[in-house]
């Protein structure tokens, strides 16, 4: 529990912004900070699925997956711009190759490779991350024709994650 607080003190104190912020415990759990000071966790429902928004982190087993960005590059490629922590005391990967987007038709779509990418998403997850709260940032690309209706964000050996994503990929 003093982990606990000691992390919401840090995000508190090195918060700036007037908006809600989201965090994730070392314990995986997701809090709300709230622009007025005050703070409360996030319910995770069993058996539904949550719904991916941005800047608000999942829970997919011991990592911590945030959109930070979601956006169509040329006719054929989506990038998903994402924030990764890890939440076990050990170092752990972050695997691209078992993040999947499918469309409303059913069909799945796995990352892929990217030549020339924009600067912005010229960024690849490499190595493990650190334990206990450690972050990497990285650019995942899809190759999707245009005007696909994607609905759901899947990760995960096991399927340790399962969300919507339908609203952010509105119009892609």
């Amino acid at each position: 529990m003093k982990k606990v607080m000691l992390l919401f003190l840090i995000l508190l104190v090195t918060t700036v912004s007037l908006a809600n912020l989201y965090a994730v415990t070392t314990e995986g759990r997701v809090v709300l900070l709230k622009s007025n000071g005050t703070w409360k966790y996030e319910d995770v429902q069993l058996g539904s699925k949550p719904v991916m928004e941005i800047d608000k982190p999942l829970v997919a087993g011991d990592l911590s997956i945030t959109l930070k960005e979601i956006v169509r590059i040329d006719k054929e490629y989506v990038v998903l711009d994402l924030l990764v922590q890890n939440n076990d005391s050990e170092p752990n990967a972050f695997v691209e190759m078992v993040l999947y987007l499918r469309d409303k038709q059913g069909y799945t779509y796995s990352g892929t490779f990217m030549f020339d990418p924009p600067s912005k998403y010229d960024r690849t997850f490499q190595g493990d991350i650190a334990p206990n709260g450690g972050i990497s940032r990285g650019a995942v690309f899809f190759e999707i024709p245009k005007g696909t209706e994607i609905v759901e964000l899947s990760y995960g050996f096991m399927g340790e994650l399962f969300a919507d994503i339908s609203k952010v990929a509105a119009g892609l």
